[in-house]
């Protein structure tokens, strides 16, 4: 006879649950430096940083010396310095993460404002530097 068991060919694939299910206190506190950020600045304007890559890193970096000096909470954000870390941390990876796949695929990067981006793709994907396919 058959089994009732079903299948679930995922044995591969990276396990979010250990992420997301693991650090939920972590992950609520880099929402809420998210959150900050986006009512300081603007909703997800960080992806539209010029040189954001080592700006972000030099955040991550104050962040990190403060907490080393002994200062556990951001004076401004009434935050974690861990948690702006972490955030920056994620901003770095990401956007880092996003260079690299558009050379990987051969694709170039060029600026959002370059006229040969569609208004949808602008829309879709909300980073100041986009991929886009070479013209060969």
């Amino acid at each position: 006879m058959g089994t009732d068991k079903g299948v679930k060919l995922d044995e591969n694939k990276p396990r979010l649950d250990l992420v997301l299910g693991d650090f939920p206190i972590a992950l609520w506190l880099v929402g809420m430096v998210g959150t900050f950020g986006a009512k300081k600045y603007t909703d997800k304007g960080w992806k539209a940083v010029d040189n954001a890559i080592e700006r972000y890193l030099s955040a991550l970096l104050r962040h990190y010396m403060k907490y080393k000096m002994g200062e556990e909470i951001d004076t401004e954000s009434n935050l974690p310095h861990l948690a702006h870390l972490a955030w920056n941390a994620l901003a770095v990876l990401e956007i880092y993460q996003h260079i690299k796949d558009c050379r990987n695929t051969k694709r170039s990067y060029a600026s959002v404002d370059n006229s040969d981006f569609s208004p949808k793709l602008k829309q879709l994907c909300g980073y100041k530097y986009e991929c886009h396919y070479k013209e060969e």
